[in-house]
């Protein structure tokens, strides 16, 4: 059996993305194995590194207009259809697989942002 890699918070921050206070605050929560050793917090290598891939796939609203280049309210409009998935929860919650191919799928059919009508077929490239 092959023993477990424990990184300390300052490497399980930077592999996260997050800061050394949110990793720990994950940590006082169960979220991502860890454990207290002489009043500091180590973690579960592997389960860093397994939860960092996890929230890659995952963007915020506003990272998603951006991927799609349309309005947050275009977004929520392919979510309440199907075509985005959105997670419960908080945190980045629109998955990042499908903005993407939400916003492909807008591509081929016309549709470009302008700037106060979210997405619209035919409206060409804004400036």
């Amino acid at each position: 059996m092959r023993s477990r890699e424990w990184i300390d918070s300052r490497q399980a921050a930077e592999v996260l993305g997050l800061t050394r206070s949110q990793a720990v605050w994950l940590a006082r929560r169960g979220r991502i194995p860890a454990e207290q050793r002489e009043g500091r917090w180590v973690f579960d290598a592997a389960h860093v590194r397994a939860d960092a891939a996890e929230r890659r796939g995952w963007v915020s609203w506003r990272e998603a207009a951006d991927l799609a280049d349309c309005t947050e309210h275009a977004l929520w409009e392919a979510v309440a259809a199907g075509h985005v998935e959105q997670r419960a929860g908080r945190g980045p919650s629109l998955r990042r697989d499908t903005v993407l191919a939400w916003a492909r799928s807008r591509r081929v059919r016309g549709i470009t942002r302008t700037p106060r009508q979210g997405c619209t077929p035919g409206a060409g490239p804004t400036a």
